[in-house]
């Protein structure tokens, strides 16, 4: 039997270690709540707000940077005090958001996208090919999640000698965006408030995490980094046009490589690579790759690819009387997200990505994704002044997405054919493999590498401004 004086003491013990609990926790600014998500004896030496890019969404949450690893931890966030609190639910606004004054839209059912996130994501882990990963989490793919709390935490971790690469991003044309690119060839792009990301990628290039090669030997010693992109653009561009002149790199490489410069990557789909049409014949049984009939016209735009075509689009430029709205050739354009789905639309999770931005189904049959030769000719053709569309890098490397692997409905066109797999021209021979290497084989081929930079000066040089894009007619509506 124990006394009351015992019994009394021993109640204080309580009392006192959930005191000392309480204030340990009161004094740690909330960093004991994701103590289980860090490397053992790991210091953290920076943290921020942050939202990770998943095609078109925000995932909200914070960035860590430790003195081991990186680390974004979702669903957590840092209040005006500098504590970390978790967030009620999943569905509450990010800290972000709320800065920029960006309202809740309570449109979307939220039940729906929940379910179509979560079937594809059972899809996904069945998944055994194809690069699915590209943005279903780049190295989200290695995630883990701790479902304790109020939400659950999905969270990742770069060990420091894992991070290849960090680069400045714009994330819908404001610069607020770091892309991390990982040893193991995959990206994460992280969005900060606007006044926050200058620090955070000061504060991850002191930790001698390494940039741009090229960049680097330009910074070095200067003390105007921001006023100098610009430039630094330029050298970067001149040095990889060198390279890919001299045969070091091969076309597709370099158009990659222009792409990253421009700002593009896998990570964010309003911002994806673009790659050109190359080639006009997709009737012949044997493609020849000697014959310039063979390959679009690289000096211009899709618009112009038929005399018939462009004519159609200077007339409208011409006649356009609106004071409120100026004149322009094109109203859609060459690279969209909403073009990366269409394309990607039978390659989880860009299947789900699609059925979202369609309400939750995918779009008519006759609207989808389903022959190449079609697609040209819409892109090309004459007739359809919406359409200008160019390609993504897919094309050049991956048969899968030409697949219908997981047997999804897509429904029939009103002809009656149903839409299965990507109808392939002649030349393909039937294969997806087959096309995917004559493609690239062109793409590759000396007809494309003598003329391929007036492209290159179309979408990324210097007929993107001035008087070069009323006299090629490539005036995009604002």
């Amino acid at each position: 039997m124990h006394s009351a004086a015992e019994f009394g003491e021993s109640k204080n013990d309580e009392v006192r270690v959930a005191e000392d609990k309480s204030d340990k926790e009161l004094n740690d600014n909330g960093e004991y709540l994701i103590r289980p998500y860090l490397e053992p004896l790991e210091r953290i030496k920076c943290r921020y707000n942050c939202e990770r890019v998943v095609g078109l969404d925000k995932h909200d949450g914070i960035f860590l940077i430790g003195e081991l690893s990186l680390y974004i931890i979702e669903n957590f966030y840092i209040d005006e005090s500098g504590c970390i609190c978790e967030k009620e639910s999943e569905d509450e606004l990010s800290i972000i958001d709320q800065a920029l004054g960006v309202k809740k839209d309570l449109s979307c059912n939220m039940d729906s996208v929940s379910k179509s996130s979560s079937s594809w994501g059972a899809t996904l882990k069945a998944c055994t090919g194809g690069r699915a990963w590209a943005y279903n989490g780049g190295a989200w793919g290695k995630e883990k999640v701790c479902n304790t709390g109020n939400a659950p935490h999905p969270w990742r971790n770069w060990k420091l000698d894992s991070v290849h690469e960090l680069l400045k991003r714009d994330y819908q044309l404001r610069p607020v965006a770091i892309e991390i690119f990982s040893m193991d060839g995959c990206n994460d792009l992280l969005v900060f408030h606007k006044k926050e990301r200058e620090e955070v990628y000061k504060n991850l290039v002191a930790m001698n995490l390494p940039r741009n090669s090229i960049l680097d030997a330009t910074i070095t010693g200067s003390t105007k980094q921001e006023s100098n992109e610009g430039r630094l653009f330029k050298v970067a561009a001149n040095s990889f046009s060198k390279r890919w002149q001299t045969g070091e790199i091969s076309n597709f490489q370099y158009i990659m490589h222009l792409n990253t410069l421009a700002g593009r990557g896998y990570s964010d789909l309003t911002q994806y690579p673009v790659f050109p049409w190359v080639l006009a014949d997709y009737e012949s049984e044997n493609l020849d790759l000697l014959d310039p009939k063979t390959f679009r016209n690289f000096e211009k735009p899709m618009g112009c690819q038929t005399s018939d075509r462009e004519e159609e689009f200077r007339k409208r430029y011409e006649g356009w009387d609106d004071p409120e709205i100026p004149k322009f050739h094109y109203g859609s354009h060459y690279s969209s997200a909403g073009i990366v789905l269409f394309y990607l639309l039978r390659l989880p999770p860009f299947s789900a990505e699609n059925q979202k931005l369609q309400g939750g189904q995918f779009d008519h049959a006759d609207r989808l994704f389903n022959s190449v030769r079609e697609t040209w000719w819409s892109a090309a053709g004459k007739g359809n002044t919406s359409d200008v569309k160019e390609l993504i890098p897919e094309f050049f490397y991956m048969p899968e997405f030409l697949e219908n692997k997981f047997n999804l409905d897509f429904g029939e066109k009103q002809s009656g054919e149903k839409v299965g797999d990507v109808v392939l021209p002649p030349w393909a021979k039937g294969s997806a493999r087959e096309f995917i290497r004559k493609h690239r084989e062109a793409l590759e081929s000396d007809y494309v590498s003598e003329h391929l930079h007036h492209w290159i000066d179309l979408i990324f040089g210097y007929k993107q401004r001035g008087k070069s894009l009323t006299e090629i007619a490539f005036l995009l509506i604002n």
